[in-house]
């Protein structure tokens, strides 16, 4: 027997971890997930969702995330539906979407600041501050002190 399969068997064994990504906005629907079994992103294209977020509930009870990533700014009754689904007793909330059987996981529900969650997304620059000249602005036009 050699140190590594020592080593191995003295290891606990844990499913892959799924981490959800989600993003709902005027009845769209955006999902994306990280699994640390393929070490690959999947991303969902958009989709119209309703407001009782079932499509959501179903993509949570498939691929049973252990955490759930979602913007501070996010739409209230999605916080809330959220908020629902990270509890121990009700993992997914309506009962009535989806079978019985979710076993009471835990889901960890992290709400990201939005600049943490949308990092493209940048406030505009004040323009008192800005230092670049830009071809056709004032700076560009005025003529230099040495031209004759």
């Amino acid at each position: 027997m050699s140190w590594l399969s020592g080593y191995v068997t003295g290891l606990q064994i844990t499913r892959s971890a799924i981490y959800l990504s989600v993003m709902w906005h005027d009845g769209t629907l955006g999902v994306a997930y990280y699994s640390t079994e393929t070490a690959e992103i999947y991303i969902m294209n958009d989709t119209m969702e309703t407001n009782n977020y079932s499509l959501l509930k179903k993509v949570c009870h498939q691929l049973q995330p252990c955490c759930v990533i979602a913007s501070s700014k996010a739409d209230e009754r999605l916080l809330l539906m959220l908020r629902d689904l990270g509890g121990v007793d009700s993992c997914f909330g309506a009962s009535e979407v989806l079978p019985e059987d979710t076993g009471n996981q835990r889901i960890d529900v992290q709400l990201l600041p939005s600049l943490d969650f949308f990092p493209g997304m940048l406030p505009p620059q004040d323009a008192a501050h800005s230092t670049a000249e830009t071809p056709g602005s004032d700076a560009a036009r005025t003529p230099s002190s040495g031209s004759a």
